[in-house]
């Protein structure tokens, strides 16, 4: 099923069951495995399937330089944000932390 143009219910005409070129799966296992990872593939008839993805990460070393902030960056003067999300607590964040960021700048919300 991993494999480039295989399909799980194909056809004898070669058409898929539920459409597609059958390269899905393909590319996401090869992608897993690019980082080092692994796809699965763990199915019971009458069921359903679970597909797990899996890729070691290592954490990033804390950042030890100064905080960024608008003073030590460019000139903001006059900003005006546009931030959209489809998630209400999203957009609270990333207002918050625009306004603490960037003294004066303007925010528009888009859900």
């Amino acid at each position: 099923i991993f494999e480039e143009f295989n399909k799980a219910y194909a056809y004898s005409d070669g058409h898929g069951r539920y459409g597609g070129t059958g390269l899905s799966l393909a590319i996401s296992k090869r992608l897993a495995e690019l980082h080092g990872g692994t796809l699965t593939l763990e199915s019971r008839l009458g069921e359903g399937s679970t597909f797990t993805a899996v890729t070691p990460y290592s954490l990033a070393a804390p950042h030890q330089g100064m905080p960024i902030s608008a003073a030590e960056g460019p000139e903001l003067r006059d900003l005006h944000i546009l931030v959209a999300d489809d998630n209400e607590f999203n957009l609270m964040v990333a207002t918050d932390e625009l306004t603490d960021a960037i003294p004066g700048v303007r925010i528009d919300v888009a859900h």
